[in-house]
């Protein structure tokens, strides 16, 4: 027999009665004060070393009275004193620099307006600012270190309930088992709401595990506790669902977003002209050269033309230099190209080498067709050992939610030249969801210093 209520009641972790909330709240007026005296402080003594008469502050103390107080404000309007911040220290470290910068922006409006610029040192404004936040991000730093290490991996109080739907793990959360209660007694029993309440009303969060049929009742029991709950779904999970969200009238499940923003699309292609415009006009010289070289080589074209899959699986024409024989063009991508290749020409094997051979890939960034950087568009006949790309993996049509590039993460950590195996393929392919999944300008340029030192290359081929 299993132990009743009661004896769950008795035998669950007395720990989760620790009040963390109230010691969050502790922490947080602590962090509140601390920032205002070092922000104060700081400003002072960056401006009595700069008054000729040493510690002679008056000007300090304007500017330091004024910049204090709006920073704090934003500080609290940002989110900084959250369980996300306390959390995350590079979370704590963007909304510490965004405060101090729109509190500076601020200050100099009041001034203007005021027709006080004049007298602010912008010696002291900038240098005790800066001075400041490095201060506070550094107090944030070590506090929020010890009471992580004084309450745990988190700043939650997590409950997670197995009401017969299995054990879920995550570190720090309490554990209760509430299977085999009755869920139709529970809900017509004030004593044992009262105390399966009292246990869950210090907790932040609720995570219950229930067989699919419990989840209406678990969901009506929950609601009536008043308590911040969260219920798993298998279904949800193979569904890679994001979050839920409620119209009139219905409901739905968010399962994709796409990974860039429409003011993020316009960062990237706003950085795609700003670099691609200029490198057309300097290397337009280098494409006539290669152009007259792969004539003279075998008298055919000079461009390779072949369909590939760009953004949204849409497909658009990509140009390369052609690099292959005339007769011995594979415009559907079939076989890889080798190592020692027969169908490749003597100027084409230089251009692979080097690179060159993506140059015109440069008018497919101008119309829109690419980026610089992305996941490496590839052709529809491309194999991964025997099966063709879409084959190996249900994720591969994930990669072309973005534009594809003339570079990438995958080509920058080596992974290149043909697939021979589906091996070859997964970690491209994982490279590529990373890009997608953290895509950011500094990272797009970290790419690009990446790949001029990988443009040669012994996959090149």
């Amino acid at each position: 027999m299993g132990m009743s209520f009661d004896e769950r009641i008795l035998n669950f972790d007395r720990s989760a009665d620790i009040p963390i909330e109230k010691y969050r709240i502790q922490l947080y007026i602590f962090l509140l004060i601390g920032d205002v005296l070092l922000m104060a402080s700081s400003i002072l003594v960056v401006s009595g070393i700069y008054e000729v008469r040493p510690w002679h502050t008056a000007a300090g103390e304007e500017i330091a009275s004024a910049i204090t107080p709006i920073f704090a404000i934003l500080c609290f309007y940002l989110g900084l004193y959250s369980i996300p911040s306390l959390a995350s220290v590079r979370k704590m470290v963007l909304i510490v620099l965004h405060a101090s910068v729109a509190s500076a922006v601020l200050f100099l409006i009041v001034t203007f307006v005021t027709k006080t610029t004049a007298e602010t040192s912008r010696f002291m404004l900038t240098v005790g600012l800066t001075v400041g936040t490095i201060m506070v991000i550094a107090f944030h730093a070590v506090v929020t270190g010890i009471c992580r290490k004084w309450l745990g991996t988190n700043f939650e109080n997590v409950m997670i309930v197995d009401a017969g739907g299995g054990p879920i793990e995550l570190d720090g959360a309490h554990q209760f088992d509430a299977s085999g209660i009755c869920l139709e007694r529970l809900k017509h029993s004030p004593d044992e709401l009262h105390d399966l309440g009292s246990k869950m009303r210090n907790m932040d969060r609720v995570i219950l595990n229930c067989p699919p049929g419990d989840r209406p009742d678990w969901a009506h029991v929950l609601k009536a506790l008043g308590v911040r709950a969260e219920i798993t779904s298998s279904i949800l999970e193979d569904m890679g669902a994001l979050e839920i969200r409620k119209e009139d009238g219905f409901t739905t499940i968010l399962v994709a977003t796409g990974p860039l923003s429409l003011r993020k699309r316009v960062i990237k292609r706003a950085f795609d002209l700003a670099l691609t415009v200029p490198a057309t006009i300097v290397l337009l010289p280098v494409f006539l050269i290669i152009a007259i070289a792969i004539r003279l080589d075998d008298g055919g074209p000079v461009f390779f033309r072949q369909r590939r899959t760009g953004r949204n699986n849409c497909f658009f024409t990509m140009l390369k230099f052609r690099t292959m024989r005339v007769e011995k063009t594979d415009s559907d991508g079939n076989v890889s190209a080798s190592r020692d290749d027969d169908r490749i020409t003597k100027v084409g094997s230089f251009l692979r080498r080097t690179s060159l051979d993506e140059l015109p890939q440069l008018f497919n960034v101008l119309l829109g067709h690419m980026s610089i950087v992305g996941p490496r568009p590839h052709a529809i006949g491309s194999r991964a050992g025997d099966k063709l790309f879409w084959e190996v993996s249900q994720e591969y049509w994930q990669r072309h939610a973005m534009k594809p590039g003339l570079t990438g993460l995958a080509q920058v950590r080596g992974l290149r030249g043909a697939t021979d195996r589906e091996e070859d393929l997964t970690k491209r392919l994982t490279a590529d969801l990373e890009y997608l999944a953290n895509w950011s300008p500094q990272g797009d340029l970290w790419v690009i210093l990446q790949t001029l030192r990988v443009l040669v290359h012994p996959n090149a081929y």
